[in-house]
């Protein structure tokens, strides 16, 4: 299942007046991999889902940052967080899911991290928080407050392996794969390169 519609499928089942925001760090994406792009989306997100009028607070705050003449009229990062603070209000609930954060550079990444907590820790109404990330020194320090999963390649090789050796026997079944001609050893190496190409995630 692709990013897209496995959020799709999450959003589906939310509750009423609850939402999610996503955004992923895409290592080839450059200009995406900003602070204020992140923030930038996840406030979209949050107007888009909206199943009521904007409030006017928003679109004054939204006015004032076109009118200013900033860089191509977009709202610096102060008044995307205002937006964000604002928004949270009109919903029960609101989740963050920030996917593959190491993608971004260290001082991005620092960046994005502290204004996320900020708002964690300030908000009237805070939003729930879900990151994604390799294990790095620098992103593991400043959340050590706050619960993690670990996922260790040597834990779950073996349900890799197992999801491998099924998705592989259904296409060729299907006749997906080679028209379903594939010998065992050539089924074994395709398990094991993809087994290994996986690297645990």
């Amino acid at each position: 299942m692709s990013r897209s519609a496995a959020i799709n499928k999450v959003k589906s089942s939310l509750v009423p007046n609850t939402t999610l925001a996503y955004f992923y760090c895409n290592a080839g994406d450059m200009e995406q991999h900003t602070v204020e792009a992140a923030i930038a989306s996840l406030a979209t997100q949050l107007h888009l889902n909206l199943k009521q009028p904007v409030p006017d607070s928003v679109q004054e705050l939204y006015e004032r940052a076109r009118q200013s003449g900033n860089d191509r009229h977009r709202p610096n990062l102060k008044t995307l967080c205002d937006i964000l603070q604002l928004l949270h209000p009109c919903y029960l609930s609101v989740t963050y899911i920030i996917d593959g954060l190491d993608e971004c550079s260290v001082d991005e990444r620092g960046c994005l991290l502290d204004v996320l907590l900020r708002l964690l820790q300030h908000d009237t109404t805070p939003p729930k928080l879900l990151l994604t990330s390799r294990n790095k020194d620098d992103i593991a320090t400043k959340l050590s407050r706050y619960p993690q999963i670990v996922v260790d390649v040597t834990k779950n090789s073996a349900d890799i392996r197992n999801f491998v050796k099924t998705e592989l026997s259904q296409a060729i079944a299907q006749r997906r794969l080679l028209q379903g001609q594939v010998t065992n050893e050539l089924f074994l190496d395709i398990e094991n390169r993809l087994t290994e190409d996986a690297c645990g995630m």
